[in-house]
């Protein structure tokens, strides 16, 4: 009886050591995250636009109470210092502030000249699972002020030491192989603010993806938009 009951016991630790790397084997989170993006890159960049039919029903997250760091975004960057520094908004699904959130969002980072260190903040923006079009916009207002704006209403201002950007990007990333979004899902009316506070449209961009997922990125100039394909 002692003799099986051990084989038992190590018949049981053999399973446990087994489930264990199993469940690492499955972890999903990725890093570098993906990403399927264009860029319209200028050293006058002082502001940046776009559009999206449907925002966050285009996107889909691997998010549950076990795995709560899955999230994917379709969003724009507005990038400073070389891209150590930035301000981003646009959509999510999955977790922001520890918790699951489907809508809109603001983040940014910033260096904190006191603890020098680059430390990133994200806040949720009006109600979950927002429907129809929205509209998504960061812009320099002076006086080192940055805001961002959703269907044109102010959502955050910032204060950076610098009066320009040099790209604004706009695109799908992910932390998680098991996110996905909608094929043929696109954003549009893609625009950017000069120094003179005049607004242009995209006419060209170039590609930025980086995944392993055959995640595509296209860019019309004739339609203005990003379609994103998988």
């Amino acid at each position: 009886m002692c003799k099986t009951r051990k084989k038992l016991m190590v018949f049981c630790l053999v399973v446990l050591v087994f489930n264990i790397s199993l469940s690492f084997v499955n972890a999903s989170y990725i890093s570098p995250h993906a990403y399927a993006k264009q860029h319209n890159q200028s050293q006058n960049n002082c502001g940046g636009f776009f559009s999206t039919p449907n925002g966050q029903s285009n996107l889909f997250s691997n998010w549950s109470s076990s795995h709560n760091n899955s999230w994917i975004t379709n969003e724009m960057w507005t990038p400073f210092n070389g891209g150590n520094e930035w301000i981003e908004t646009g959509d999510v699904c999955g977790a922001i502030n520890g918790a699951y959130w489907s809508g809109h969002f603001v983040a940014v980072q910033k260096y904190n000249s006191s603890t020098k260190q680059y430390e990133y903040s994200e806040y949720t923006v009006g109600s979950s699972y927002p429907t129809g079009t929205h509209n998504f916009e960061v812009q320099y207002v002076g006086n080192n002020k940055w805001e961002s704006y959703v269907d044109y209403n102010k959502t955050m201002s910032f204060s950076f030491n610098y009066t320009s950007s040099f790209d604004h990007c706009v695109g799908i990333e992910s932390n998680d192989s098991d996110n996905y979004f909608t094929s043929g899902s696109y954003d549009s009316a893609l625009q950017w603010k000069d120094s003179n506070n005049a607004w242009h449209n995209w006419t060209s961009a170039t590609n930025g993806d980086s995944n392993s997922y055959n995640w595509v990125s296209s860019y019309s100039s004739s339609t203005n938009r990003i379609t994103f394909t998988r």
